[in-house]
């Protein structure tokens, strides 16, 4: 058997045995005897190897989700708190939320924790601010259908909680992060010079992932229509504009020039929007898919995929299941990999110029091999999801683009930013009208209830097993 494929079965196996610890949570201990029953069984078999690869994999997956810590359970009791700012504030209409990991040497509650407090838009606060407040810790709830315990737990928030007066104890020291976190309220800041609402906040939201209010009307419509992933950065849309820079920067100075530019590009937006779980795991995705143009080998890109998935997942075992911005960036990822070679043929009527061909390959890649997560996750079916997704996201890097040029024009007057601001202006409102017109019909989206889950997972197997046989098809040929 070649090496590339007992890789892939050793890092699929990893990944199973993370989710089979949330099924049979015995610990670490009982990875550690199943490994050496099982390695004793393989010996005896004929494929030995296989055997042993897999269950190696499962044991090291199963074994260190079972070493993950739960996040830590506060008391409801009114308590004051010393801690540091570990996020860039999360700044909306009317108030900021602020992720505090805990000082626990001098406060009560458990030994490691963080709260997310919900407390005044001035006077403003800044990562690696160490603050001391006093408030009534809550635990989250279920907000309708949205688990938001499992959420905040992402970050390891065990709980929530609101204050009005906060005093600081010792500001941050100048760090890189904090010139970046600067860098993204000019932007913000500039961003509503220059546009008007909601363009600003949508605008915002695509460069920098900044969640400013954005009318619900209009949140409404992107959700009727499948495409609430637009609304601010996430793995998938990521995933998408990295592939078409991709594309341009192969035609303009080369493929192995391109993928470096795009590698360091990455890196820089990466740090730039925050260094957000999400953002990072959509950013390594976004590489990937990079990586796959780049080697023009579906098996070692499907296996470096894989090998970026399990050690994210290694790192923090809670994301494999909990976490949908990880699970749209490797399902957009994987589309890209494995569909765009079987849908491009079918797509060579549509003119190359400009990239039209390969946005619109890429599109209906990432959103067929995401939808089933979208239909488990939301339990709503956007009827208009797939023509919509095809008018909408190609504008999207255009959008990014443009507000970019109008930002960095600004910087000759705000006047000069003004009217280079005007394309984006009018790329982010014929986004927002194509959402809103197909959002109109009653029909438009079909609400299925949250019972889909297991049932739209499973419809991967199908596609799965499609593109397998696709695929062999195309060798014999």
């Amino acid at each position: 058997m070649p090496r590339s494929q007992v890789l892939t079965i050793g890092l699929v196996s990893s990944l199973a045995g993370v989710g089979l610890e949330r099924i049979l949570p015995f610990g670490a201990a009982a990875a550690v005897l199943g490994l050496a029953a099982g390695l004793l069984g393989c010996s005896f078999g004929r494929r030995w190897i296989v055997c042993s690869v897999c269950l190696i994999g499962l044991s090291i997956g199963y074994g260190r989700a079972g070493l993950e810590p739960a996040v830590p359970v506060f008391s409801e009791q009114p308590a004051e708190f010393i801690g540091t700012i570990v996020r860039s504030p999360d700044v909306r209409k009317d108030h900021a939320r602020l992720t505090i990991e805990l000082d626990m040497s001098k406060t009560a509650g458990p030994e490691t924790a963080r709260l997310l407090v919900r407390t005044n838009l001035y006077p403003e606060r800044q990562v690696g601010d160490r603050i001391a407040f006093k408030c009534k810790p809550e635990l989250p709830e279920m907000l309708g259908s949205f688990d938001y315990e499992k959420y905040l737990g992402l970050d390891g928030v065990g709980a929530t909680c609101s204050t009005r007066s906060i005093e600081l104890i010792e500001p941050a020291w100048p760090s890189l992060n904090r010139v970046f976190a600067s860098g993204r309220n000019w932007v913000a800041g500039r961003l509503n010079k220059l546009l008007p609402e909601p363009e600003a906040a949508f605008s915002a939201g695509l460069l920098i992932g900044a969640r400013r209010s954005i009318p619900e009307h209009i949140t409404e419509a992107f959700q009727r229509t499948g495409t609430s992933h637009l609304v601010a950065l996430s793995g998938f849309n990521i995933t998408i504009i990295i592939n078409l820079v991709m594309v341009l920067a192969v035609r303009t100075i080369g493929r192995r020039r391109a993928f470096w530019v795009v590698s360091l590009g990455v890196l820089g937006f990466v740090l730039f929007v925050g260094s957000q779980a999400s953002i990072v795991r959509a950013g390594i995705m976004g590489w990937v898919a990079a990586l796959g143009a780049h080697v023009g080998r579906p098996s070692r890109a499907a296996n470096a995929l894989l090998l970026s998935a399990a050690a994210m997942v290694l790192v923090k075992p809670v994301i494999l299941l909990d976490d949908l911005s990880f699970q749209l960036s490797f399902a957009s990822t994987a589309g890209l990999m494995l569909l765009t070679p079987i849908i491009e043929p079918w797509l060579s009527f549509v003119p190359s110029k400009l990239g039209l061909r390969e946005s619109l390959t890429a599109t209906t890649a990432a959103t067929v091999f995401t939808l089933p997560l979208i239909l488990a996750s939301f339990g709503r079916f956007s009827l208009v999801a797939l023509p919509v997704n095809l008018l909408v996201l190609p504008l999207i890097p255009m959008a990014m683009g443009l507000s970019a040029f109008g930002l960095a024009a600004s910087l000759f007057g705000l006047g000069i930013g003004l009217m280079a601001s005007l394309p984006a202006w009018l790329i982010l409102k014929l986004i927002m009208a194509v959402v809103s017109f197909f959002s109109a019909p009653t029909w438009a989206a079909v609400d299925l209830g949250r019972g889909l889950g297991v049932l739209a997972y499973a419809s991967y197997l199908p596609l799965i097993a499609l593109v397998v046989m696709i695929n062999r098809l195309r060798r014999r040929v």
